[in-house]
């Protein structure tokens, strides 16, 4: 539970919430950890958090996290079913931001190994933006806009410590697929690992495993990952007439679908990955590696992104104008918004005034919410913050959307 808690956090189910932060909070401050707010635990002592950190890890199981350090590690090395499901909580991780999935989705397991705090490889591209007085670029969906070029490969691969311990389990260990219950690897295919490489931000594709060969895709479309793993790519369907595989599926070599079996590969093929290894700047965006795919929202080039910058700077020096030049005709109080009766003004006029295209997408939106008698509930819904007048934000807002 402590190790799927975004799933928990936005749960409608008040008990799994409250378990979840709960288990965080009983965590950091046993061992007295920095930087995680208390607000479920207030009321509780330290040495209550500890007496219930204790009795909730019981509860939860052996393959669970433990309450110290030591044996977290050791569990991860050892326990074959706790590496795999840190591995497959990590896959499945979804964030609205995505490159946030840096941040939010090891933490937990990070700071009960010991391991170095989990840091953000964006920080030092987002404070650059922040020192000039702005935000980051942003893409259509509000999803952080970058490229591979941005990310800090060095705290990258330091987030990715814990993987590295979870993957040395599972690629050398003999009971590495026997000890994990069917049910976590995935007995449907909805339950399973999978990765959209045209949404996977550089570094993540490949679960902490680090750069992987694409030439370690063998015929039948699967790269091996010691001897009970492997990333499988035919559950898409065919290879792709241009080569990339769009998706890549997490799986045991025995839980194989219907109708459908592993590609046996000699042990001299020198095809198999046996150590998780660490990415540099070439293999985070590289052809030559697994999860890769040009399509990847990432994979664009910085040419593209100033390019993108330049006619989004246009269009903001457009609204601008257009904004001004009906301040000139409009605002009759001269305060620098528009009220509602001043657009009832502008919609009572015969026709727009104005050939250009956005003026006459606001008259015609004006004029139309006049004629229905919903141009005051119209006005009201566009002036978010409630202040009686539209002001330049709201406005473009409004033209945009």
């Amino acid at each position: 539970m402590v190790g799927k808690r975004c799933r928990a956090a936005t749960s409608e189910q008040e008990d799994m919430v409250d378990s979840s932060w709960s288990a965080i909070e009983w965590f950091a401050r046993s061992n007295k950890a920095d930087g995680i707010a208390v607000e479920v635990t207030a009321d509780e002592t330290d040495d209550e958090c500890a007496m219930l950190l204790s009795d909730y890890v019981k509860a939860l199981g052996a393959r669970q996290l433990s309450e110290t350090v030591e044996r977290n590690v050791a569990a991860l090395l050892a326990n074959p079913a706790l590496a795999f499901s840190v591995v497959k909580s990590y896959a499945n991780t979804r964030m609205f931001d995505t490159s946030e999935m840096y941040v939010s989705s090891l933490g937990v397991v990070i700071a009960a190994c010991g391991l170095a705090p989990i840091a953000d490889p964006l920080g030092e591209y987002r404070e650059s933006f922040r020192r000039k007085g702005s935000n980051p670029p942003r893409n259509p969906d509000g999803s952080l806009r970058y490229t591979v070029d941005d990310v800090d490969v060095d705290v990258l691969n330091a987030n990715h410590a814990c993987l590295r311990l979870c993957w040395k389990n599972l690629l050398t260990r003999s009971d590495a697929l026997s000890a994990v219950p069917p049910a976590i690897v995935g007995v449907g295919p909805t339950d399973r690992a999978k990765l959209d490489w045209t949404r996977c931000p550089p570094g993540v594709a490949t679960l902490g495993l680090g750069p992987v060969p694409a030439d370690f895709v063998d015929s039948a479309g699967v790269v091996r990952l010691g001897e009970h793993y492997g990333f499988d790519m035919t559950t898409e369907g065919p290879k792709p007439a241009d080569g990339y595989w769009h998706q890549g599926e997490l799986r045991g070599v025995a839980a194989n679908p219907p109708g459908r079996a592993w590609a046996a590969i000699p042990d001299d093929s020198g095809r198999v990955l046996t150590q998780a290894g660490e990415h540099t700047g070439e293999s985070l965006g590289g052809a030559r590696y697994v999860g890769f795919h040009p399509q990847c929202r990432w994979n664009v080039s910085l040419a593209d992104v100033e390019a993108e910058e330049k006619e989004s700077a246009e269009f903001e020096r457009t609204l601008r104008n257009l904004w001004h030049a009906w301040l000139a005709e409009y605002d009759a109080d001269g305060s620098g918004t528009i009220s509602l009766g001043e657009l009832k003004a502008f919609a009572s006029l015969p026709e727009c005034p104005s050939g250009d295209g956005y003026m006459q997408s606001l008259y015609e939106w004006a004029a139309g919410n006049l004629e229905s008698g919903d141009l005051e509930a119209a006005f009201n819904e566009v002036d978010a913050d409630g202040s009686g007048e539209m002001e330049y934000e709201e406005f473009k807002l409004m033209l945009s959307a």
